[in-house]
């Protein structure tokens, strides 16, 4: 890695560093090895989402719960308690909270609905389905976000 390094001009290195610092640099290093297949950059890209998402929702809850803060617990557990079954399914609760999701362009809600969703037995027509309604309410500029559960979605089976 180092001779290869020692070839790449001062422009390249500094984006190492930019992304080192923010720590993904196993992506920088998946394009930048000649001898990975396309494939396996698009794998080093794209893999891991769930990975990145749980590690950090688990330090950011624990930060909100350090606060002692009343008004914060209550939320999360009306958040909580919202997507247990009840009068609707767990399961039709977990499609709604993607479709939000999408139309409110947050991936990490994305990500925590669409693994619920999972748990809980949607199938992917039902998740293609919940996608379908997030993309007609909020228009083309969910489409990223489509992009973005979908390929999610794959990272789950």
């Amino acid at each position: 890695m180092q001779e290869y390094c020692g070839k790449l001009s001062s422009q390249y290195l500094l984006l190492i560093l930019i992304f080192t610092i923010k720590d993904i640099k196993h992506i920088i290093i998946g394009i930048l090895i000649e001898n990975f297949s396309l494939q396996t950059k698009i794998d080093l890209i794209f893999m891991k989402k769930f990975d990145d998402f749980h590690a950090r929702r688990e330090s950011g809850n624990a930060k909100i719960m350090e606060q002692d803060f009343l008004p914060f617990k209550r939320f999360i557990a009306l958040d909580t308690k919202t997507y247990e079954e009840g009068a609707i399914s767990a399961k039709n609760k977990e499609l709604m909270g993607l479709v939000g999701s999408m139309v409110l362009r947050c991936n990490d809600c994305i990500l925590y609905h669409l693994e619920k969703s999972v748990e809980v037995g949607a199938s992917p027509e039902e998740i293609n389905e919940a996608c379908n309604i997030a993309l007609v309410i909020g228009g083309s500029i969910v489409i990223p976000h489509l992009r973005f559960a979908l390929e999610a979605l794959d990272e789950l089976k």
